[in-house]
């Protein structure tokens, strides 16, 4: 099944882009670990990570993204 042209309906959708990581961190007890991300990132994980904090500078990468290298994103 190729997949050339949007179906039909979706010329007339409305469409949001919802940012789950911008939002406020209510619960934090059930924040992400380094164990729940073992499986899902295929590379290995810092071992300094650390959720980002809420008040955090959006624009400024965190050191434990900085010692990935330039190409973690």
């Amino acid at each position: 099944m190729s997949f050339n042209q949007p179906p039909e309906w979706s010329r007339q959708a409305i469409w949001y882009q919802i940012f789950i990581e911008r939002f406020r961190d209510g619960n934090p007890e059930n924040n992400p670990t380094r164990n729940t991300c073992k499986n899902a990132l295929t590379d290995s994980i810092p071992d300094n990570w650390t959720v980002t904090p809420w008040n955090n500078d959006w624009y400024t990468m965190e050191n434990w993204a900085k010692e990935t290298g330039p190409d973690f994103y």
